[in-house]
């Protein structure tokens, strides 16, 4: 009798999360073995396979920022090689090409990162560490308030045209 196959049924997620998670152990375990200089402050954030398991987007991170165009460049050269480590590491019928990005959330948290550096301290009110008011915003001191009213501003004594007047 023949065996069944396990069906996606059984499986807590889908096959390409599995697979993703497969090709980007097998890359970064590939990456260490190549020992490629350019590589050493890269690290691999994650794959993206398509569905069709064509073709699979390797997002990828550099300790510098400035180091990414160079790893970049290292992993697309290194392509053929990380893609044999794929073909003798995963079973699967066809290996997919691989594309190399920089990861897009980690530039998103540098951004944000920067963005909450700049921000001005907040106070605490009254002592208590919990309850904070929002940072004062020190004006200009060139205009003030203490003129003398014109003729066009009302003054309290003076009837305005929005006030019942007794006739």
């Amino acid at each position: 009798m023949a065996r069944r196959r396990p069906t996606s049924a059984n499986r807590p997620y889908p096959r390409t999360a599995r697979l993703n998670e497969l090709l980007r152990e097998i890359v970064a375990e590939g990456m260490a073995d190549l020992d490629d200089d350019r590589l050493q402050h890269t690290t691999i954030t994650g794959v993206s396979v398509d569905r069709d398991l064509n073709r699979a987007e390797v997002f990828f991170d550099s300790l510098n920022l400035a180091d990414d165009d160079e790893a970049q460049e290292a992993l697309t050269e290194l392509r053929p090689k990380l893609q044999g480590y794929i073909s003798r590491g995963a079973r699967l019928r066809k290996t997919p090409e691989l594309r190399f990005t920089p990861d897009p959330a980690v530039r998103a948290g540098v951004q944000i990162d920067a963005l909450l550096r700049d921000l001005p301290e907040a106070e605490p009110v009254d002592g208590n560490p919990d309850a904070y008011r929002p940072p004062r915003v020190v004006e200009d001191d060139t205009e003030t308030d203490d003129t003398e009213p014109t003729d066009t501003e009302p003054t309290d004594t003076e009837p305005t045209d929005t006030e019942p007047t007794d006739a």
